[in-house]
């Protein structure tokens, strides 16, 4: 039979061990965990778009008149002088499909419409 001194002893003994183990546990070298995937966008599929705006557009232009002659008669064009103002909206819209072949090549096909006012004049 053990007496209370050696109890005691052992049990000291124990938890000696007990915190040892624990000291030596958190010093060991902890993995990182591994990296997250890097995640791919899918572009592949059906789109639709629209468009608008104004533009502000000017162009004039003046030419001699001059005389053609074709080998059949001469044709006489007299002198230009036109203006254009095509200021005005624009409207439109495009639609499409898109497939990726590879994670990094996209194909597709796309139609677009658009639409434009202007006017011409000085």
């Amino acid at each position: 039979m053990r007496t209370k001194k050696q109890k005691l002893l052992v049990g000291l003994a124990a938890l000696t061990l007990v915190d040892i183990a624990a000291a030596e546990a958190a010093d060991l070298p902890v993995k990182a965990p591994p990296p997250a995937p890097i995640q791919t966008f899918n572009w592949s599929g059906f789109y639709l778009g629209a468009h608008a705006g104004y533009r502000w557009a000017k162009a004039d232009f003046s030419g001699p008149g001059y005389d053609f002659d074709p080998g059949v008669g001469t044709f006489s064009f007299p002198p230009r002088s036109e203006g254009y103002r095509l200021n005005g909206g624009i409207v439109g819209a495009q639609a499409g499909y898109n497939f990726m072949v590879t994670p990094t090549i996209l194909a597709g096909i796309e139609g677009d419409w658009s639409w434009g006012r202007g006017s011409e004049g000085a």
